[in-house]
């Protein structure tokens, strides 16, 4: 198994023309010659080790946010949807850093330079590298949205139903809850629900 990093772009383009296995993707709709999953969650604020905020037991705001050095995603939907809220709150925010792979941004929380509105996945991440770093709900609900996508010009490799039996596994042990929809023919392309699916 060979697991590598792109840009949502080139993974569309490598599940297109079917030289992947399966593909991760945000901010995109499946094209030809692909099928899968729509997967939804919550964002969660994800705060360094010793941060003032990490003390409340209440899910955090804008407000409370306004003076937190925060690192940014690039424009992604879901980062434009936090600056849309940010705005709606008349929040100005202190975000210097602009990071262009959510594992860049979770080794950047885990060292202590700054707080971030991000996936739960990204913020287990970043928890994992430094158990100090506190996770925490974030209101107003931002959903973050992403595909699971699949080549549909041949058969799906078994390695693809264990990695994904691992990914929801993985999803459900860390309290992450996901709201899943089959994509067109999606359903049809695993031959029916298959068990691991939420």
């Amino acid at each position: 198994m060979t697991l590598q990093t792109f840009r949502s772009e080139e993974v569309l383009q490598r599940v297109a023309i079917q030289t992947c296995d399966i593909g991760f993707a945000l901010g995109c709709e499946a094209g030809e010659g692909m099928s899968g999953l729509r997967l939804r969650c919550d964002s969660v604020c994800l705060l360094p080790p010793a941060h003032p905020l990490a003390q409340l037991h209440r899910p955090l705001t804008p407000g409370d946010l306004a003076t937190t050095v925060l690192i940014r995603n690039e424009q992604d939907p879901a980062q434009q949807l936090l600056d849309h809220v940010f705005r709606q709150a008349g929040m100005h925010r202190h975000d210097p850093i602009e990071v262009s792979f959510a594992s860049a941004l979770a080794s950047l929380v885990a060292a202590g330079v700054g707080a971030a509105v991000t996936d739960p996945f990204t913020a287990h991440i970043a928890r994992n590298q430094n158990e100090a770093v506190t996770i925490h709900r974030f209101e107003p609900a931002l959903p973050f949205e992403f595909l699971i996508l699949l080549p549909t010009l041949r058969p799906l490799a078994p390695s693809t139903h264990v990695f994904l039996r691992a990914f929801f596994e993985l999803a459900r042990e860390e309290g992450i809850l996901l709201q899943v929809e089959y994509l067109p023919h999606g359903e049809a392309l695993f031959g029916g629900a298959p068990p691991w699916l939420p």
